[in-house]
């Protein structure tokens, strides 16, 4: 069995690429073969997809698949139920034929059968709400019985884990998607989570719900994460609504800055004004700052402030020209506070008292990692590159669209070409 399968990949492998050879594809051609590591035998039946967006397949019988996708960066998952989900980032130099070893995962084998557990509703309950966010409501869990939770009492974390892959109907946004939840917790008040996740477009009722949900696709995609970097790589932040400002995080003390001071490693002129911000998402100008400095400052806790200066980063600060002419490098060193002045809203995203003014929806994005590269799409080489604050953080399961989604008329553009 191990053998036949091996020399029916080859073959595979063999017959597609001489076929190839008479055929030039605007998309990447990814071949591959899912075994088994420990017993080498095929696995028919897997899911192959891009990460965060439509593009997937299956394997066939004996386990081979083809799959095409567009230029740019993406992650390549291969879910096998029964097994750990296989994750690796496509780029230009990765092998287009692949053998994929997928590993047992028995922790799951042995955690298929639920016991019975009398709080099990209110934690299902609890981790929809954390889990897809504020469009709960009009979303649904298709399979809830491949959830497991754990709730520990005397520190209020609740963790959840899936056997299976989630299937969620969106029906704000017109999606099913499968989830490959690979982690959940949510403890005092902040919620993380983490995991590989496909689209698939629900058929419409009809015409109007179907411009509908066109409608709300394209709102949410407007002033999104996705929206920002791919204005950031095609240069278009202005036109499409972005203000970028610099924000240096947490300064040692009141006394260690002035508000004519130039920032340790910053590019800008050392007569830009400097506008101290609290974390609770208050901000003052410049003439406030000096009195506020003697004052209240004093009596704060340090990490609590941050600097945030007026005047747009220049583009050339945040992004430069990679190896290829559709990867950029993508590297700051300094937070970046994004405003979308397109979005207004009255959300209370920095956990400030009272009612919120309707004010332009705000984000800070800050690097873990020294660089990574975006490509033309908006699609980042490292996913995990940024951590989000703000707005952008609020956003939960069931506000997220699609890598690959593309508003109706940048589509149409797109088709006439």
């Amino acid at each position: 069995m191990k053998t036949y399968a091996l020399k029916s990949y080859l073959f595979f492998l063999f017959t597609i690429a001489f076929h190839s050879l008479s055929a030039q594809q605007p998309y990447n051609k990814l071949l591959g073969l899912v075994i088994d590591a420990q017993t080498k035998t095929s696995l028919p039946g897997a899911t192959v997809y891009l990460d965060q967006t439509t593009k997937s397949t299956f394997t066939t019988d004996s386990g081979t698949f083809i799959l095409n996708y567009p230029p740019g960066n993406y992650t390549l998952i291969v879910s096998y139920v029964g097994y750990k989900p296989y994750s690796l980032p496509l780029d230009k130099d990765n092998n287009t034929k692949l053998l994929v070893e997928l590993i047992p995962d028995t922790k799951t084998l042995n955690e298929v059968s639920i016991t019975a557990d009398p709080n099990r509703a209110e934690y299902l309950s609890l981790f929809k709400g954390f889990f897809l966010g504020k469009n709960v409501r009009q979303c649904i869990i298709v399979n809830p019985n491949v959830l497991s939770f754990s709730y520990t009492r005397d520190t209020y974390i609740l963790t959840a884990k899936a056997s299976e892959p989630l299937i969620i109907e969106n029906h704000v946004l017109g999606y099913r998607v499968h989830y490959d939840l690979i982690s959940f917790m949510h403890y005092a008040g902040r919620t993380s989570y983490g995991g590989y996740s496909r689209y698939e477009e629900l058929p419409p009722q009809d015409s109007k719900q179907e411009k509908q949900w066109e409608s709300i696709r394209e709102q949410s995609y407007k002033g999104s994460s996705h929206h920002f970097l791919r204005a950031l790589a095609n240069n278009k932040l202005k036109e499409d609504g972005f203000i970028v400002k610099k924000l240096v995080k947490r300064p040692k003390s009141p006394a260690d800055y002035t508000i004519y001071q130039k920032w340790q490693g910053n590019e800008f002129k050392a007569n830009d004004t400097v506008v101290t911000m609290s974390w609770n998402g208050i901000s003052y100008s410049p003439t406030d700052t000096i009195a506020f400095a003697g004052d209240s400052l004093k009596t704060r806790t340090k990490k609590e402030y941050n600097v945030l200066y007026p005047g747009e980063v220049p583009q050339e600060e945040i992004i430069s020209p990679s190896i290829t002419a559709d990867l950029f490098k993508l590297s700051f060193n300094h937070s970046l506070f994004i405003t979308y002045n397109r979005k207004m809203t009255t959300d209370n995203f920095w956990g400030y008292g009272g009612i919120s003014p309707l004010s332009y929806v705000t984000s800070i994005i800050t690097m873990l990692v020294p660089q990574t590269t975006v490509d033309l799409y908006g699609n980042l080489e490292n996913p995990n590159a940024l951590i989000h604050e703000g707005y952008w953080a609020t956003l939960r399961a069931a506000d997220q669209l699609p890598f690959d989604y593309y508003p109706v008329t940048k589509k149409n553009k797109s088709s006439k070409k």
